[in-house]
């Protein structure tokens, strides 16, 4: 493996982690919002069957 070979291997395994965290974000931010929007709907059925 050359020198040539091992910058582009770096390169494409930094490209990759990178990707993975922009992909992780996403599914976190996917999750906060489910479980923001299951909080809203049991905080609403709550106040619902109160009344």
């Amino acid at each position: 493996m050359t020198l040539e070979d091992m910058i582009d291997l770096a390169r494409r395994s930094r490209e990759c982690a990178e990707r993975a965290q922009r992909e992780a974000a996403f599914w976190q931010r996917m999750i906060d919002q489910r479980m923001h929007a299951g909080s809203a709907q049991a905080e609403h059925e709550a106040v619902s069957a109160y009344r």
